[in-house]
């Protein structure tokens, strides 16, 4: 069986560089909207760094409004920008070679990817 050495690789799953922006704004004291941008560099999908995702965005954004004391009613909308793609890691990928990598062009892989364009509606009631 072979070794593997990963001096050097960087973490599988971990963007290098995040960048996340939130601006927000109360347009009455009871009524917020706000906006989520977070930015994920390239990151690796394997311990190898043979497999890799190309950078990406992901958005949200939401108002909030505090009814009264007793009810919040919300609604956020996730991926405003429409983003597509793949994240995290590939299944069953872990010790392939950077080397070996090139031959599972075209295939089909199993992973997990960004989250679809929802708008999600929430209310909270305290008691």
């Amino acid at each position: 069986m072979g070794q593997i050495n990963a001096t050097g690789n960087i973490v599988a799953e971990i963007p290098q560089v995040i960048v996340e922006i939130d601006p927000s704004y109360m347009i009455t004291p009871d009524l917020k909207i706000w906006t989520s941008f977070r930015y994920f560099s390239k990151t690796y999908a394997n311990i190898n760094d043979a497999y890799y995702f190309n950078g990406r965005w992901e958005t949200f954004g939401g108002l909030n409004w505090q009814v009264n004391d007793k009810l919040a009613l919300g609604c956020t909308v996730v991926n405003f920008l429409n983003q597509t793609g793949a994240k995290g890691s590939i299944a069953g990928a872990e010790l392939i070679e950077k080397e070996d990598a090139g031959q599972y062009a075209g295939h089909v892989m199993a992973g997990s990817y960004i989250r679809p364009f929802t708008v999600e509606f929430s209310a909270s009631l305290k008691f």
